[in-house]
């Protein structure tokens, strides 16, 4: 039992011996810090092939040069056939060209509506006001001068009644005194018998006519002049509002046109500014690259199965990018969270002597943060797409003091401290200033010495 318990103690002792830290002897050497990225080469100028069209929606290439192909200033990048295009942009100009027209006979119209509606509006108001005039005169004056034309008439037949009469009497005596009443008296005073029947029919049908023109007609006349006016009344109401209504049917039908014209001239320039697109040449010297550099990594998509003599150019998506022969390269890498955090802290801490290095603020939607380097020449077979390792240095010193992170020690006061062995005796707290620090070294500014050795 007692082997045993002695064999359990050592293994403990050995154990503990070997996570122990050994004692670590302070020498200067180089110390530097530095992080390692592995990234694409990027070119910093191109010109890319991206078609954002307006209105038109297909790019038909009559040719394309190939991958890799070199091309001088002003070569084409690309050949699209623009016979559609220039088609369709002749039917748009005769098209903006009708409408012009349309525009114009329909505002020629609108004025002639508003001029015709002016005289048509007058009219039908001096109608109702000839109408009223009518109506005024004829029951002030007309009317009554009526009533008295048919009293008069009426009298005048009594009248001549009344004369017709009395003639007959006076030949009736003048005849009786005679004894013998000759045939020319005879004839006389049948002929005025006669007169005096007919003086008594026309008093009769003059009554009667002057009953009905007061009882019917005269009424009635007076009705159809006050009909008059309310129609001739009607009319103008109506006629102000269906002149007015008339008229802004037509203004509505004009501004229509006007809109129709409107949008077929921002068709046209649309398309012709889409026109301007067909036109794809080269900025400078360069090489032609089919598909983008973007966020690190260089896409090609599939630009080789449309890229061809018959395929058609997508819209919205860069599908050709010309690398210039003196672009500087840059490494671009997709990095994550916690490693840009890293970045930029080291970057802050390194002041003006951090490598110049862009992070982006924001992951993509795979959770990458994109990193980008400093443009540097490309050296001797360096290629755009290729992947490139880049060491970025933050920190630098040729002659430096350093301790590993493990034997440093904190009072409750924030100083930190060593323990350091001393040739006799207990070892000595010695207070240091700490400087950078990599992983699991830290550099000490002061407080130390080389050869002087540190207890864990």
């Amino acid at each position: 039992m007692k082997k045993l318990l002695a064999a359990f103690t050592l293994a403990i002792s050995l154990v503990a011996t070997a996570e122990e830290p050994a004692p670590h002897t302070v020498k200067a050497a180089p110390f530097s810090i530095k992080t390692e990225l592995s990234g694409v080469l990027v070119p910093t100028k191109t010109q890319t092939v991206l078609l954002s069209p307006e209105r038109w929606k297909t790019f038909p290439i009559e040719s394309v040069p190939a991958h890799g192909t070199e091309i001088k200033a002003g070569e084409p990048l690309i050949v699209l056939k623009t016979q559609p295009i220039d088609d369709n942009l002749v039917e748009q100009e005769a098209e903006v060209k009708s409408q012009e027209l349309k525009l114009a006979v329909a505002n020629r119209e609108l004025t002639e509506l508003q001029q015709k509606n002016a005289l048509a509006l007058a009219s039908s108001k001096r109608k109702m006001e000839n109408a009223e005039a009518d109506l005024a005169y004829y029951e002030s004056t007309g009317l009554p001068a009526r009533k008295d034309d048919i009293a008069h008439s009426v009298t005048q037949s009594e009248d001549y009644l009344k004369y017709q009469k009395e003639e007959l009497t006076q030949l009736l005596k003048m005849y009786e005194e005679d004894d013998i009443t000759e045939e020319t008296e005879e004839i006389i005073l049948v002929r005025q018998k006669a007169s005096v029947r007919n003086a008594e029919f026309n008093l009769a049908e003059r009554k009667r006519n002057a009953a009905r023109s007061l009882e019917v007609t005269l009424p009635r006349e007076l009705i159809g002049y006050q009909e008059k006016v309310e129609n001739a009344r009607i009319a103008y109401a109506t006629a102000k509002l269906n002149l007015d209504r008339s008229y802004e049917l037509k203004k509505l039908e004009v501004a229509k046109q006007e809109r129709a014209l409107a949008k077929a001239r921002k068709a046209l320039e649309e398309t012709q500014a889409d026109r301007k697109l067909f036109d794809i040449v080269a900025e400078f010297d360069g090489t032609l690259v089919y598909g983008e550099f973007k966020d690190g990594v260089w896409n090609k998509g599939k630009t080789a199965e449309f890229l061809k003599k018959g395929g058609s150019v997508p819209t919205e998506s860069t599908v050709l990018t010309l690398v210039a022969k003196d672009s500087p390269l840059s490494v671009q890498a997709l990095v994550s969270s916690e490693k840009a955090e890293e970045l930029t802290k080291s970057i802050a801490e390194a002041g003006e002597k951090a490598p110049q290095v862009t992070i982006s603020s924001y992951p993509n939607l795979s959770g990458k943060h994109l990193v980008t380097l400093a443009p540097a020449p490309a050296e001797p077979f360096q290629f755009p797409g290729q992947t490139e390792k880049s060491e970025l240095e933050f920190y630098s010193a040729e002659k430096a003091i350093t301790i590993p992170s493990e034997v440093l020690k904190e009072r409750e006061d924030g100083t930190s401290y060593v323990l350091v062995k001393l040739s006799e005796g207990e070892p000595e707290e010695r207070t240091i200033e700490l400087g950078k620090k990599d992983g699991k070294v830290v550099e000490v500014l002061s407080g130390l010495e080389e050869g002087q050795v540190i207890l864990p």
